[in-house]
């Protein structure tokens, strides 16, 4: 869950911003009918909020600066002494005892304090202290002051505005970035990100969204108190309705527009860097194969095998063909003593080179018979040099000596040095050795064993034991590097403990997402004009329907709404809010959620045999029956045609089962009118924690699809870790 959200905080921040432009657009519009007043304090501080948003939207995408930073910092400040002029003179004119104006120059001088001597980061801590929240909870106090003294449905706004507010208080003001202050270093934005799963940006905007609609909702009612007529009530809740999901719509539109956008983006990226780490891998490998075959050929040769028991001259004429062939700088046949007995070149350097192989696991694999293949790393000279050896067989087929070749990896790593992605080439510890990039040299990739961190140490003394990623890669995934998202994928190195990284930082996904939020922004300020500017010019309009048939005809409208007319049970719709609401509870409080799918097996011979009449008579029937044999908590309703669904809140899919079973029996044990026995076939799931209903619908269907395909009159549970199925018993 964080780590989705991590990657949304784009579009989250797009998100927090338009949901303070709508509450500045509501504001003005109350400000239009007030003749300004305290409301263009309130709309200057959307408005204001609103572009900090989303200039940290453009700092955390595309750019930032210290001098962008402090800009930002300015206006958040600015933004918060609106809010709190808002309420200064709202309360002013509810007649409390207010400060004057003066007021805002200690708080001024608190915040430039901060920011003098600690950064802006203690700047807009002491902001959020000294202002968001007075702000906020004296806008709270004065939308519940005037609540308390109307009634009805500007009552119900003016409270939800003010409880809005007052949440806004907590997470906007009390909730600030880390500090090295009290409160802060305790309670904080990371702090809230662990102990929820979402970035406390979400929440602000969806505050923001719910005091702008709450404020709206306020001035709505006002206007149909004055103009005290019905029709103006239909028209106006409906564009409320109207605009609400309009911009649901849109929102979830314009999401999922972007993160489509970005996953195209991702997988392009993550398909173009397998394939450049597939080019500089080849490009190892086939130097790797060259000198492996031509050492297994070295210690093949009868003149090798003769060398070793001293009746040949010709073992070093064939390690520097061997050399030459291959390009490699030294070859050698080493006994398994360790003494040399032939080299390609200078005794001292074959010496030199091979003091430390017969300790070495290369070694030991030949001795044993395999041919064996490593990395030399020379710490002092920061060379590396590719070494294959392989068993010379004596006349009775024991292994009587090892020969070696070793060949430098200048040329790679000049080849790896001219590319522009950042490549590393990484020890079987995890320390890069080799890399385009200077400044990571000798750091560890990922977290070192402690028995081997003080080997390490004393190897390489230049090491950085500052790991770039949390946890040992196996292949490629998307990671936070220093604080920035980016593309990392490994590559072993032809059959070894060695490893190549490449590390593909991630602007351009971010940029590709960019035109997922500009899109969404213009069909945002689209609806928004369109929605406004429509209640403007119809407020004068409308003059006749009264508003108690309002209210009753939205009565009737809402429970045909979530009523499926011929069973009485819950419809399609309504199970959907339920089920959205259980998986969320599910989600949050780790409590099991199952599902039950069933229908009526061969129901259209039943309506072709006894026509539509009769058929509806059957599914009147069977719904009473189950909804006498189910839980309170539990949820039934009619999916569609023949189809119901029950949702078990707190049952898992054992229960589920069981439940199931003696429904299934009881259905086979009744006779139906005009009629006669029928059965159904049934499908359960347990929720696993699926992002969205219908992947959780999805996998309690397919249960259902196998237990029609099986042979009706069962039970089937999907489990998606294990595919397990179940086959009940079939009725005789």
């Amino acid at each position: 869950m964080a780590a989705f959200m991590s990657s949304q905080l784009d579009f989250i921040y797009f998100f927090y911003g338009l949901a303070f432009l709508l509450l500045g657009a509501v504001s003005v519009t109350i400000a239009r009918g007030h003749r300004g007043g305290p409301w263009l304090f309130l709309a200057a501080f959307g408005f204001t909020h609103g572009v900090v948003e989303w200039l940290d939207l453009i700092a955390f995408t595309i750019f930032d600066h210290e001098i962008f930073t402090s800009a930002r910092v300015a206006l958040l400040a600015i933004s918060y002494a609106l809010l709190l002029e808002f309420a200064r003179l709202e309360g002013q004119r509810l007649g409390a005892k207010v400060p004057g104006p003066w007021i805002y120059v200690p708080v001024a001088m608190i915040v430039v304090a901060a920011w003098l001597s600690e950064g802006t980061g203690m700047a807009i801590v002491f902001a959020r202290y000294t202002l968001a929240i007075p702000g906020a909870a004296l806008a709270a106090l004065a939308f519940a002051w005037n609540a308390n003294k109307v009634t009805g449905g500007q009552k119900v706004c003016g409270y939800a505005a003010a409880a809005g507010f007052l949440t806004y208080a907590v997470v906007a003001g009390l909730v600030v970035p880390v500090a090295p202050v009290w409160p802060a270093s305790v309670v904080n934005e990371d702090w809230f990100a662990d102990m929820t799963g979402v970035p406390v940006q979400l929440i602000r905007g969806a505050v923001a969204y719910s005091i702008a609609l709450s404020i709206w909702g306020l001035w709505g009612e006002r206007l149909i108190e004055d103009l005290s007529t019905g029709r103006y009530t239909t028209h106006f809740q409906r564009q409320i309705v109207g605009t609400l999901a309009a911009l649901t719509i849109v929102l979830l539109s314009g999401w999922a527009l972007t993160e489509y956008l970005g996953s195209v983006y991702k997988k392009n990226t993550e398909a173009e860097t397998s394939g450049e780490l597939d080019l500089i891998a080849s490009r190892f490998n086939g130097d790797a194969a060259s000198v492996i075959g031509m050492v297994q050929v070295v210690a093949g040769a009868p003149d090798v095998q003769k060398a070793v028991v001293g009746i040949s001259g010709n073992e070093k004429r064939i390690l520097n063909l061997a050399v030459e062939a291959t390009g490699a700088k030294l070859g050698y046949i080493i006994n398994p003593a360790g003494r040399i007995l032939a080299t390609s070149g200078r005794e001292q350097a074959a010496l030199t080179s091979a003091r430390n192989f017969p300790s070495s696991r290369c070694f030991y694999a030949a001795m044993k018979g395999q041919v064996a293949q490593g990395i030399i790393f020379d710490n002092d000279t920061g060379s590396a040099s590719y070494y294959a050896s392989s068993p010379i067989f004596g006349e009775w087929g024991q292994i009587v000596s090892v020969a070696v070749l070793e060949k430098p990896l200048s040329d790679f790593i000049d080849d790896l040095r001219r590319y522009d992605r950042p490549f590393y080439l990484v020890d079987p510890n995890g320390v890069v050795v080799l890399t385009n990039r200077p400044e990571m040299r000798y750091r560890t990739m990922w977290p070192v064993r402690d028995a081997v961190r003080a080997q390490l140490q004393n190897e390489f003394p230049d090491l950085q034991d500052k790991p770039l990623l949390s946890r040992s890669l196996s292949e490629g995934r998307w990671a936070s590097i220093d604080g920035e998202r980016a593309y990392v994928k490994r590559r072993f190195i032809h059959a070894s403990d060695w490893s190549l990284v490449i590390i593909r930082p991630v602007q351009e996904v971010f940029a590709s997402r960019m035109l997922g939020i500009v899109i969404t922004l213009f069909m945002m300020i689209a609806t928004l004009i369109y929605a406004l500017g429509r209640g403007w010019s119809i407020q004068d309009s409308i003059q006749m329907m009264k508003r108690l048939e309002l209210q009753k005809l939205a009565s009737e409208l809402k429970l045909s709404a979530i009523t499926d007319p011929l069973t009485g049970l819950n419809n399609r719709r309504r199970f959907n809010e339920v089920l959205s609401l259980e998986m969320m509870r599910s989600q949050r409080y780790g409590t099991p959620l199952s599902l039950v799918l069933y229908d009526i097996d061969h129901f259209k011979n039943i309506n072709d045999s006894h026509g539509h009449l009769v058929g509806d008579k059957v599914l009147i029937q069977l719904s009473d029956l189950i909804a006498d044999r189910i839980r309170g908590t539990d949820i039934l309703a009619r999916w569609g045609g023949e189809e119901f669904a029950i949702l078990l809140p707190g049952a898992d899919e054992s229960m589920a089962q069981n439940l199931a079973e003696s429904l299934r029996n009881l259905i086979s044990d009744v006779t139906f009118d005009d009629v006669g026995k029928l059965t159904c076939s049934f499908g359960i799931a347990q929720y696993r924690g699926e992002a969205n209903m219908e992947d959780f619908m999805g996998r309690a269907d397919a249960a259902l699809y196998r237990a029609k395909f099986n042979g009706r009159n069962r039970i089937e549970i999907h489990n998606s870790s294990t595919k397990r199925r179940l086959k009940a018993n079939t009725a005789a």
